[in-house]
């Protein structure tokens, strides 16, 4: 059994452990600034994918194995919350956070934005503060059959 731990620091490294004797199997570096916020294997534990700290919310997706990084990319300004890959698909995940839900896809050396959601209101001047509708802050997410929900 392995997990994965991040570092809150300028220049942040991912650390593989075990869980059977708590020994690192792998110390990875990363592109991060700040820290990293998530960290997710893939359904068969050949990648991983972390997110940073960064304002912009980078990704990055590491085959730890061999410590090779196959992507990074920021993302935008909205907070992630939460990393789900596709029990169907090895190369599609879903992230979810600030008012979005985004598809992504892995292909070749990089992701694609298949379908994104964006969950915030204009704001109106007729309307105050108190009334406007509130839309959720997505926190985690699950696949159902094909789809994301």
């Amino acid at each position: 059994m392995i997990v994965a731990t991040g570092e809150t620091s300028p220049s942040p490294c991912i650390h593989v452990w075990s869980v059977v004797n708590l020994e690192p199997f792998k110390v990875l570096q990363t592109f991060h600034k700040d820290g990293i916020l998530h960290l997710k294997f893939s359904n068969d534990g050949a990648f991983l994918v972390s997110v940073g700290a960064d304002p912009l919310f980078s990704i990055q997706i590491i085959n730890w194995k061999t410590e090779e990084t196959l992507v990074f990319r920021n993302t935008g300004t909205s907070p992630i919350f939460d990393i789900i890959f596709n029990p169907y698909n090895k190369y599609e995940f879903t992230t979810v956070g600030h008012h979005n839900v985004t598809v992504w896809e892995l292909q070749g050396r990089s992701i694609i934005r298949k379908n994104w959601i964006h969950l915030k209101s204009a704001p109106s001047d007729d309307v105050s503060k108190s009334e406007r509708p509130r839309f959720p802050i997505i926190t985690c997410a699950s696949y159902l059959n094909y789809h994301v929900t």
